[in-house]
């Protein structure tokens, strides 16, 4: 039956018309995040280089040891960022969940974000810029990043779902960060540079308003409880939300200095650091207690107003709410124990012990992977300069090519075998061993760019670059995009927003791990730096691959 037949029946039947596909507010929520993608990523697709040649281009100038130096902070601050990025998103969710629902947090946590690039493009060459802003957009992005999928899903009656918008979306928005961001600050500077990824987010949050009329919102649970339990509840969550952030950002004004890095602190130097990381936590502390006391009790203040303005007005949607939750009460959802909730995902459990190392490798595409390029020669394409910020826009072109070749005709063909099915934990091991390898192809480019360089002569082509670059996205094509759909297939219904959470902490894991090589490692070698990556992916993935032989789907699918 074709769709029109469908809708006669369905009017015949007494059944109204199936609803369009899509809401019209849904096209506000992808705009937003087209734009919000393509502030993120415009930024990042800069920020490396940015703190070797302008922040830090005195020390990058100043001999080999001085720009070895600053690529390793570089680095150290591009994965510390990343990981307040994936971080910051149990924050996020806390607010939305608990006090102004998803719509009121992506509306203001959008704010803090467009103040962050502000910030960059206002205090280029500053230390204490770089700090402050990149903490900002941390800290607007873990309220945006946990919220945005979840509210567009909301917008959708259960026939209408469909998220292809959403993924399309985020890769339009990064291709063309990266592929106009890092031209117009070779035209125009980094002022503008961060400036225009600041634009985008002011455009994101505007765009997002404008849809406001359309939008089916909820506000958080705690509205509905006592004053008193919810100022003890706002205390204690200042206590867990506030500490963490704040070490965060102490982490990068610690790191404002490179040469922190290496030395080893005197007593005083480490009595003052202590003193900084723990007024920090206090700072933290009260900031994020004034945060979600007025998330918790300006929206109960203005309820009350606008009850006592208009009390003839029947309360709507939230008496609707609650009525809602109280016919949904009397049917009790089955719980879980404690003990019940482990055993149901400790195979995914064991699946994330190792996932971190994946982040670890795929999120120096953003770091080591562009000071190794920027050691090659650039080169055009019609006119078009190729370099390695722009060579970073080869990734989204090759998801985008990759995904529907490989779910519509590879995937399909290797099941149809005998000799190999790909299941979802053997495209996750294949994922890796493919991540590992290009690695090895980075760690060998690496060794041909130092003997250029040693001898004088011209190095290779930024060219080269699309080789590990297409090895790693057909890795995180197999790995990431399996990963979290074998998660949320194996975990129980009512543990899949925990399950997310982990996701987003185990890339906050993966960063820190780089952190911690480059900190422990600094007497390696560029090269064996990378060497040393893909044996400990390959090392992992044959930990996974063992796993995956005797892990008893779910579903019963081998």
């Amino acid at each position: 039956m074709n769709p029109n037949e469908t809708s006669v029946a369905r009017a015949a039947c007494g059944v109204p018309a199936k609803k369009s596909r899509f809401p019209k507010s849904v096209f506000f929520i992808v705009g937003t995040e087209a734009c919000e993608r393509f502030s993120f990523y415009g930024m990042r697709s800069i920020l490396t280089l940015y703190i070797v040649h302008e922040l830090l281009k005195e020390l990058s100038a100043s001999g080999a040891d001085g720009l070895r130096a600053a690529n390793d902070f570089a680095t150290t601050v591009g994965h510390l960022f990343t990981m307040g990025v994936y971080f910051m998103p149990l924050l996020g969710a806390w607010i939305a969940d608990k006090f102004w629902g998803r719509y009121w947090t992506i509306l203001v946590m959008s704010l803090f974000y467009v103040c962050g690039n502000a910030t960059l493009a206002l205090t280029v060459g500053s230390e204490t810029g770089l700090a402050v802003g990149l903490a900002l957009i941390a800290f607007g992005s873990g309220g945006i990043k946990p919220c945005v999928s979840s509210f567009m899903g909301e917008q959708f009656s259960p026939d209408q779902r469909d998220f292809g918008m959403f993924y399309w979306a985020i890769n339009f928005g990064s291709f063309f960060a990266f592929g106009l961001i890092p031209v117009l600050k070779n035209e125009i500077g980094y002022a503008w540079a961060f400036g225009i990824p600041g634009i985008a987010m002011g455009l994101a949050t505007l765009v997002f308003a404008a849809g406001t009329p359309g939008y089916k919102r909820t506000l958080g649970e705690w509205l509905a409880e006592p004053a008193g339990t919810v100022a003890r509840r706002v205390l204690s969550s200042a206590a867990l939300y506030g500490a963490v952030p704040g070490w965060f950002f102490c982490a990068l004004m610690m790191l404002a200095k490179p040469e922190m890095l290496g030395e080893a602190a005197t007593s005083a130097d480490a009595f003052g650091r202590a003193l900084f990381v723990a007024g920090a936590g206090v700072a933290a502390f009260f900031a994020v207690a004034a945060l979600f006391g007025l998330a918790a009790f300006l929206p109960r203040a203005l309820m009350k107003l606008a009850r006592e303005a208009h009390p003839d007005v029947p309360a709507g949607s939230a008496a609707a709410s609650s009525s809602e939750k109280k016919s949904a009460a009397a049917v009790p959802a089955p719980s879980m124990t404690l003990g019940e909730r482990f055993r149901a995902i400790r195979g995914i459990l064991l699946l994330f012990a190792v996932i971190p190392v994946f982040w670890a490798l795929f999120d120096q595409m953003a770091t080591t992977w562009v000071i190794l390029g920027g050691q090659m020669s650039a080169t055009t394409l019609f006119s078009y300069p190729i370099n390695t910020e722009t060579m970073q826009n080869i990734n989204p072109i090759f998801v985008m090519s990759l995904i529907p070749v490989l779910s519509f005709f590879v995937y399909p063909a290797l099941n149809r075998t005998r000799l190999f099915r790909a299941t979802p934990l053997r495209r996750m091991t294949l994922g890796m061993l493919l991540t590992a390898a290009s690695f090895v192809i980075c760690a060998l480019l690496q060794r041909s760019v130092d003997a250029s360089l040693a001898a004088g002569t011209p190095t290779i082509s930024v060219w080269w670059m699309a080789l590990p670059y297409f090895v790693l996205t057909l890795g995180e094509v197999l790995f990431s995009a399996t990963g979290l759909e074998f998660a949320f297939s194996q975990a129980p219904a009512a543990m899949r927003s925990t399950i997310t959470s982990l996701w987003n902490l185990t890339t906050t894991v993966g960063n820190f791990l780089v952190v911690l090589v480059v900190a422990l490692a600094r007497d390696l070698s560029a090269a064996e730096r990378f060497y040393f990556f893909a044996a400990l992916m390959a090392a992992v993935a044959v930990v996974f691959g063992v796993f995956s032989f005797f892990y008893k789907y779910k579903d019963g699918n081998a």
